[in-house]
């Protein structure tokens, strides 16, 4: 199922045009979700940890936020952006959307090299995930409304993916615990996970496949409580 990495690179003209193509779909992604939408969250109330429950729990853009958007020269710099992005806190937040969908394309496209073998292939490919986050976040019959978290959970849940097919496991763990502290629905990444080392005992007997993933699978759920 996992392809030879080394075959069919794409050109330096293919790689380039991808690159520029990527940074200005996430860019016009992240412009438009941070201003066209409006706040679900305080943000001011989030980053201080008083938020109603259950958004408070999910902590981990909370303390980004406390600690950019309380930046000076974070401040200095969104009072150049016209209208909404001039707030500090609802400039860093496009600046994360636009950070954690760069990087769930980047680890999509490795994802996609290491079972396809094919470069140009998974660049294209890997756009597709903005493509499903317009449609997801940004269009009318979409969410209406804009959480912090909401996007870097998608770049944690893409960065765990690549951690399975990858076999790393520290890249997956990273992902698991940091992305568990950013949103309580990193628990599903245990499903690819479980999926995965059973097909790859698929040679063995059921007892002993289960026997090398039952105890992950067991760990990630305690480390997620």
């Amino acid at each position: 199922m996992v392809a030879d990495v080394r075959s069919t690179k794409g050109s330096r003209a293919g790689r380039i045009a991808w690159s520029v193509v990527t940074v200005l779909a996430c860019a016009h992604f992240a412009l438009s979700y941070a201003t066209n939408h409006r706040q679900f969250l305080d943000l001011a109330r989030y980053a201080d940890g008083l938020e109603r429950t259950p958004y408070q729990y999910r902590v981990l853009m909370a303390w980004v936020l406390k600690l950019l958007g309380e930046n000076p020269a974070v401040g200095r710099l969104a009072h150049v952006f016209p209208g909404d992005l001039k707030a500090p806190y609802v400039f860093v937040e496009m600046g994360l959307a636009f950070l954690a969908l760069l990087g769930a394309v980047l680890a999509t496209r490795r994802s996609l090299r290491i079972l396809s073998g094919h470069d140009a292939f998974s660049a294209w490919a890997s756009l597709l995930v903005v493509y499903m986050a317009q449609f997801q976040f940004n269009l009318s019959y979409g969410l209406n409304y804009v959480l912090p978290y909401d996007l870097p959970s998608v770049f944690f849940f893409c960065l765990a993916l690549l951690g399975i097919v990858s076999k790393s496991r520290t890249l997956f763990y990273a992902a698991f615990v940091v992305g568990t502290l950013n949103r309580e629905t990193m628990v599903f990444a245990v499903v690819p996970f479980a999926v995965w080392g059973l097909y790859e005992a698929s040679g063995e007997r059921i007892e002993k496949g289960w026997g090398r993933v039952l105890p992950h699978v067991v760990g990630q759920l305690l480390l997620w409580v």
